[in-house]
């Protein structure tokens, strides 16, 4: 299983088994995951510009490519691309029904821990932070879903970067505001980044 920072605070949040992350199921040479366009693969260490923090060896799949392949069918009925919810069926979700399935493990618990919490306090969160399309990856999902979608940000686009690698972007930009514009700009920037994350 490859994991993925999908914010900076992980840094910190880390080390308390805590964390805002994507993952995927790395199966051979390719990575399945699931999204707003419900379960897709890629290439390895592709995750939409999300940061790389780590692999962890869940195990050996003994089985031939039809056996994967009807687990896969079998998830994708589950896991639809209109059902994605940030807190309650998120990439973490589907990395932990196909470890089941496949290993009979489950994921490390830090991994989607955040969603877990988010979800006992989910009555206090924005809806759009909550009914989003996926964060990382995957097609969207068809028109006729009800639920409000939301560009892609160009954070999430392009290769993922090992943990503590230096990439310019937008947000690595410091910006000193002064005033009475400080509080405003700071409300702004967390919405935005709440935003991010609910992709």
């Amino acid at each position: 299983m490859n994991v993925y920072d999908l914010q900076e605070s992980n840094d910190s949040l880390y080390s308390m088994g805590l964390g805002f992350y994507h993952s995927g199921v790395q199966i051979d040479s390719r990575e399945w995951s699931y999204g707003g366009g419900g379960v897709f693969s890629d290439e390895p260490l592709n995750a939409g510009g999300a940061r790389f923090r780590e692999s962890i060896d869940m195990g050996e799949f003994v089985g031939t490519s039809r056996d994967l392949d009807a687990v896969l069918d079998e998830l994708r009925s589950k896991f639809k691309g209109a059902d994605y919810n940030i807190l309650l069926q998120n990439c973490n979700s589907f990395a932990e029904a196909l470890c089941l399935r496949l290993l009979g493990r489950s994921i490390p618990p830090w991994v989607n821990r955040m969603a877990y919490l988010g979800s006992l306090v989910s009555c206090l969160l924005p809806q759009a932070l909550t009914n989003q399309s996926s964060p990382v990856g995957g097609a969207t999902a068809s028109s006729s879903s009800s639920q409000p979608r939301i560009a892609a940000q160009p954070f999430l686009s392009g290769k993922g970067n090992k943990l503590g690698s230096v990439v310019e972007t937008a947000s690595n930009t410091a910006t000193t505001i002064s005033g009475a514009d400080s509080e405003e700009r700071r409300e702004k920037m967390r919405q935005e980044r709440l935003l991010r994350f609910a992709k």
